[in-house]
């Protein structure tokens, strides 16, 4: 599974978004290995509060071999998970029993956290907070002892996903605000990589913000002496 997860970032259509005073980073992803419409990127305006929300989009049948996901690079990886207390996102749109989820990797094993078995909370104008605790933890089966080797959200129903009162738009959702142990981001910060400046990349930023794709670029290479892809 950490192979897979692997492919799957090295096919990012976005590299990692470093956070603001924050102890953690987020780096959507897709991996499409049959024909679809997928989609993971930071879309300015469709955040939980008007900002930033992070697009999660599979533009066909759950069937089909692709999907859309954020990696969580958090500084937990490698420690004991038993240091994982809570995860949590705000999500408007699809919220299944399988998707968006959190994918907790353990020693090799790895448990699903599906967005409606979590607690939730209406925020209102159709978004829900959905929290996973310890006794979530508990009920998908992660151990309270070993390795955390990886978190990562995956996004893999598509639009044949019956509507519900929870799946208003089957196949796309919007999530926000990601929290770690009551560490939350929610919005993207300055470009790690070219390739984040291009298709219209650059306009996610706002830390800084760039008038233009070469600005981002230029950015990318000032900040890393010109040594990043």
């Amino acid at each position: 599974m950490k192979a897979v997860r692997l492919m799957l970032v090295v096919v990012a259509a976005f590299g990692a978004f470093a956070l603001q005073a924050q102890d953690f980073e987020l780096q959507p992803f897709v991996f499409e290995a049959e024909e679809c419409d997928v989609a993971s990127q930071w879309v300015s305006g469709e955040g939980v509060d008007g900002s930033f929300g992070i697009l999660l989009r599979k533009g066909c049948t759950t069937a089909t071999q692709a999907a859309a996901g954020v990696d969580v690079i958090s500084e937990l990886e490698g420690e004991d998970v038993s240091n994982l207390t809570e995860l949590d996102f705000a999500v408007t749109g699809h919220c299944g029993a399988g998707a968006p989820r959190f994918n907790v990797q353990v020693d090799g094993s790895t448990y699903f956290l599906g967005c409606s078995s979590g607690e939730q909370t209406d925020l209102g104008d159709g978004w829900t907070h959905v929290v996973f605790d310890a006794d979530d933890f508990a009920l998908a089966g992660i151990p309270v002892t070993g390795t955390l080797e990886d978190i990562y959200i995956i996004f893999d129903e598509g639009t044949d996903t019956p509507e519900s009162e929870s799946i208003v738009t089957p196949g796309e959702a919007y999530i926000d605000n990601i929290s770690v142990n009551g560490e939350i981001v929610g919005e993207p910060a300055g470009p790690t990589s070219k390739d984040q400046c291009k298709n219209n990349g650059w306009r996610s930023f706002i830390n800084p913000p760039f008038r233009n794709q070469g600005q981002c670029v230029s950015s990318v290479v000032s900040n890393r002496g010109g040594n990043r892809p």
